[in-house]
């Protein structure tokens, strides 16, 4: 029986190698969708790991849709001047507010650089500060400073031959603005998160391009030493107005990562839609095949 199977095989040779093919697509589709998945999910976490290894409490805008923990919308910015009593805080060593939102940067042809459906992201960044908080890491050049200078990814800078020096468009609130390219940035070992451009200002100018005038996006907070994250949170809950609230460095890294992983999500079953659509073609195929032969064999 198995001779008379590779016989038949041997004599209708494209037909085998299609319905080999149709198996090897469909689930090649569907093991590659969990790998990719998997890994951009592992990748993510670590990242948030990385960004949040020196915070011990991260102090966010609460948003007043979605769920208790702000989750699912665009948290609020806050007071800058919640900075000042976090800061007087027994236990607290250091604090430091930051604005985070979405640019886009514009390429020499004027068009958005852009790596599919990953977003633009923009941060700021104090460049005459130790940089205690700052996950970011200089590559080249040094921290822009002033409302002409801007600081991009290492893979942005790679892919679009950007060297230090370099004029390059952003998008934010309004029409493109030119900037001098002050520096090229890593995020810790990562040239690029998922794909997503990164462009990064000095404080007063990220919240001038962003309406944040006088309000941040987050403080991070360190303790001093010997105090844990959790008495540290539980020191700065009492004094946060009523749209604000308050995680530990960890706390706030896994929630990043989940809503991350929401993402992935939904990219996984975008995938695996297609991977079904890849193993119902591979089964008609198949399933066609055998019919048509025992026809013959008939």
């Amino acid at each position: 029986m198995f001779k008379v199977a590779l016989k038949g095989l041997a004599g209708r040779k494209l037909r085998a190698l299609l319905t080999g093919l149709a198996i090897v697509l469909g689930v090649a589709m569907i093991s590659g969708t969990y790998v990719l998945t998997d890994t951009l999910k592992a990748g993510f976490s670590q990242i948030f790991g990385s960004v949040y290894k020196s915070t011990d409490a991260v102090i966010t805008g609460k948003s007043a849709i979605g769920n208790g923990n702000g989750n699912g919308s665009i948290a609020p910015s806050f007071s800058a001047a919640l900075l000042s009593k976090i800061q007087k805080l027994p236990d607290v060593a250091e604090a430091d507010g930051g604005v985070s939102d979405s640019a886009q940067l514009v390429g020499r042809n004027g068009k958005v650089v852009s790596n599919g459906f990953a977003p633009g992201l923009a941060f700021s960044v104090h460049p005459n500060g130790d940089q205690h908080f700052n996950p970011l890491v200089l590559v080249a050049g040094t921290w822009p400073r002033g409302p002409h200078q801007i600081a991009i990814d290492k893979s942005t800078a790679d892919k679009k031959h950007y060297v230090v020096g370099d004029r390059i468009g952003a998008i934010a609130r309004g029409p493109v603005q030119q900037y001098t390219i002050s520096g090229i940035v890593k995020l810790g070992s990562v040239s690029s998160i998922g794909g997503a451009t990164m462009a990064i200002f000095d404080l007063p100018t990220a919240q001038t391009i962003f309406g944040k005038q006088g309000r941040y996006d987050n403080i991070d907070v360190a303790a001093k030493q010997g105090v844990s994250p959790a008495k540290l949170v539980a020191e700065i809950k009492p004094i946060l107005p009523p749209a604000t609230q308050v995680r530990s460095g960890a706390e706030e890294a896994a929630k990043q990562t989940s809503d991350t992983s929401e993402f992935t999500g939904v990219l996984q079953k975008f995938l695996l839609a297609f991977g079904g659509i890849a193993l119902f073609v591979g089964i008609f195929v198949i399933a066609n095949t055998l019919s048509i032969t025992i026809a013959q064999r008939a």
